[in-house]
């Protein structure tokens, strides 16, 4: 059975193609062979018992935690204390909710990028988003990126982030790291991404990498991909 996944670019243009399914995210009922893409709302559990479970997860406590109501859940995101965290473990087109799933209300908001780096299937490079060209190369799994994501998995734009498969400097498919540091000093020096909600739901997913061969920042004893969510306007 084919499942259709999606690829992002730098631009934030998100497309389509079909490719084969995703193996199914950890804890999920899904029986073997049927593709289903997760939502977690604790984080830690996407990943299994040897998970590492970052510094803060939107305040997550563990399975069956009840989501905040929209009214405390807004007024965290704008005094982000605490802050509104997730790490992205999973690629397996797997949601990562801030705040456990809550519903924040209609507003502008902004994601910004904290920490973590990952690598695609067996390259050398540490990177965010895969490569705009990793289907045109037949680079099975590659082509994967970070959404901003509603409910239903609607995209609401591209998560900041650097692109590319190959080190060095220069267009697709290269701009990826050497090393998991100068992934991340150069990530922190990239823009916020702001945005006008019509509320909902909130979190960052993965569009789905498959290779066999992938390296979290949780491998090296450090971080996957993270991101805040804050609230610019005042809450209604």
């Amino acid at each position: 059975m084919l499942a259709v996944l999606m690829s992002c670019d730098p631009e934030g243009h998100v497309g389509f193609w079909s490719a084969s399914p995703p193996p199914t995210a950890a804890g999920s009922n899904a029986p073997d062979g049927e593709d289903q893409a997760a939502t977690i709302d604790d984080p830690a559990a996407a990943a299994g018992d040897a998970a590492v479970r970052p510094p803060s997860n939107g305040g997550a406590t563990g399975p069956g935690t009840t989501a905040p109501s929209a009214t405390d859940v807004c007024a965290v995101a704008r005094s982000g204390q605490p802050a509104l965290e997730v790490t992205v473990v999973d690629t397996n087109a797997v949601v990562y909710n801030f705040a456990q799933g809550a519903v924040f209300p209609p507003g502008r908001y902004r994601i910004s990028y904290v920490d973590g780096c990952r690598k695609y299937d067996d390259t050398e490079a540490w990177t965010l988003h895969g490569s705009v060209l990793a289907i045109d190369l037949a680079l099975q799994g590659r082509g994967g990126c970070y959404l901003v994501v509603s409910d239903d998995r609607e995209a609401l734009g591209l998560a900041p982030g650097t692109s590319g498969l190959i080190v060095g400097e220069g267009p697709d498919p290269a701009g990826a790291f050497a090393s998991y540091d100068e992934c991340v000093a150069a990530n922190l020096k990239l823009a916020a991404f702001d945005f006008s909600f019509s509320g909902g739901t909130l979190g960052i997913q993965n569009t789905s990498d498959t290779s066999p061969d992938k390296t979290s920042g949780e491998a090296i004893g450090r971080r996957s991909p993270t991101y805040r969510l804050a609230r610019l306007d005042d809450c209604p």
